[in-house]
């Protein structure tokens, strides 16, 4: 019994690690396309990552 129980966990726990990645790269192709149509966007997720306050504040 304990075998079953296992090979549905672990065929479960693929199932859900596969569906987790597929909506992921579904969430990062969603993001590319609205950042290629607001350039902004990246300007302003450059700025941040950057850390200039000051110009981030420009952006609000």
């Amino acid at each position: 019994v304990l075998m079953i129980v296992l090979m549905i966990v672990v065929m479960v726990g693929g199932a859900a690690a596969a569906i987790y990645t597929h909506v992921n790269n579904l969430l990062l192709l969603l993001i590319n396309g609205v950042s290629r149509q607001r350039a902004y966007s990246i300007t302003e997720s450059d700025v941040k990552n950057s850390g200039r306050d000051s110009e981030v504040s420009l952006w609000h």
